[in-house]
């Protein structure tokens, strides 16, 4: 594959990205508007999704497969647990940051149907989606070409430009690169998407849903002892997730 063609390649993977994501938003936009009282943009939100699943695989070698040989437990155990230590690392830089937590929600709708039905709904497509377009399409057709800690460092920062709309996403940019990382990491140790994908996906459905329980939470008044505790629970699963990386040899 020339230059040409991988830049052309990992264009259509950021448009198809912003396209299914666009799509989706405009559905539950529709929803809010038309029938507030009744959430059903998950439906074609979901069925979109899986159209976009089914046109991708047909267009690129995604990884979505368990190739033979790879330590499965360790595989999605260094996921999980690297995935747990960045949500921590993400706690600190937002009481760093002075950032308020809140679960997203949709402007002027208050029915909390329709509020559960958000913030499950579109952070899951939204991780399914990066997981595709960032480390299924972009990821594999880098490998190739660049070394992996360019591939890695390159795609973690164009991920976190990507949140170029949200300012206080933008301000994480720890959070970011440690997990796009981690998953660029796994998902080529181990050559398979689904490691990542089910990390990604747990955190961005956990996280919403605990910022929904908990209610607007202003970071920087978190009081110390907690964010000892925080820094604790990253080094406990980050040296957890590193122990699970011995003895296990790429093939």
């Amino acid at each position: 594959m020339s230059y040409g063609r991988l830049s052309g390649n990992v264009a259509a993977a950021l448009v198809f990205f912003s396209l299914v994501i666009g799509l989706c938003q405009g559905l539950a936009a529709l929803n809010a508007n038309v029938s507030p009282a009744i959430p059903w943009f998950p439906l074609p939100a979901l069925a979109l999704l899986a159209l976009a699943i089914w046109f991708a695989k047909g267009r690129w070698d995604l990884r979505l497969r368990h190739p033979a040989g790879v330590p499965w437990g360790r595989a999605y155990g260094f996921a999980l647990l690297a995935t747990v230590a960045g949500m921590g690392i993400s706690v600190l830089e937002a009481s760093f940051n002075g950032l308020t937590r809140s679960a997203p929600a949709w402007p002027g709708v208050d029915n909390p149907a329709f509020g559960l039905a958000f913030i499950i709904t579109l952070p899951f497509v939204a991780s399914v989606m990066a997981e595709i377009a960032f480390r299924g399409i972009i990821q594999t057709l880098l490998e190739k070409f660049w070394p992996l800690w360019v591939v890695l460092l390159s795609i973690a920062v164009v991920n976190a430009l990507m949140h170029f709309y949200d300012p206080d996403q933008m301000s994480q940019w720890l959070r970011f690169l440690s997990l796009n990382i981690v998953w660029g990491y796994v998902t080529w140790r181990s050559q398979s998407l689904l490691p990542a994908l089910t990390a990604h996906t747990a955190m961005n459905v956990v996280e919403p849903f605990s910022e929904m329980l908990l209610g607007p939470t202003n970071m920087a008044t978190l009081p110390p002892i907690a964010l000892i505790l925080t820094a604790i629970m990253i080094l406990a699963t980050g040296g957890a997730a590193l122990a699970l990386l011995r003895g296990w040899s790429r093939h």
